[in-house]
């Protein structure tokens, strides 16, 4: 289903997975922004055809938060949105599964974090892209940041929320 979890690199994702129309380009990009590592984590899946028909191709990036277990709550974040966004009920449109899959996964990292010790609570920021049909989705919790470019000319998708 996934296309194997991978560091942001700024390397183009999705031609080699074989699931990308060829009319797109996905590339992710991070830095760690002065840090010797990133937290960060990126994956997207790679349904059948029928499920990228009906459901479409998932695209997740987390930025875990440094000095806890952010690159686990990256992950965790980023294989949950895949995982469960193809197991949710078939009759759901698309900005109901994002709403329940995110919903579900912060309330599980919540429980953990409650439970264990301050030096590994799991924190991190979600962006999610769901492309189907000719519909884009986007669904988005902290600063990592989703940009569209097209014809020459770049936007932002989001905004971030910060306290």
């Amino acid at each position: 289903m996934t296309a194997g979890g991978r560091e942001p690199s700024g390397a183009v994702v999705g031609a080699a997975m074989g699931c990308i129309p060829p009319e797109l380009s996905v590339t992710c990009r991070v830095e760690a922004c002065g840090k010797a590592i990133s937290e960060d984590f990126f994956d997207a899946s790679c349904p059948s055809a029928e499920e990228r028909e009906t459901r479409g191709i998932v695209f997740a990036l987390a930025d875990g938060l440094s000095g806890g277990d952010g690159r686990r709550a990256a992950e965790t974040c980023v294989a949950t949105v895949l995982s469960d966004f193809y197991a949710a009920p078939p009759g759901w449109p698309v900005a109901q599964c994002l709403d329940r899959v995110i919903g579900g996964v912060n309330g599980w990292l919540a429980g953990h974090n409650q439970r264990a010790h301050p030096d590994h609570c799991m924190l991190s920021t979600l962006t999610v892209l769901v492309l189907r049909q000719r519909e884009m989705h986007v669904a988005h919790v902290g600063d990592c940041r989703l940009y569209r470019v097209r014809t020459g000319t770049i936007e932002c998708m989001t905004t971030d929320h910060v306290w």
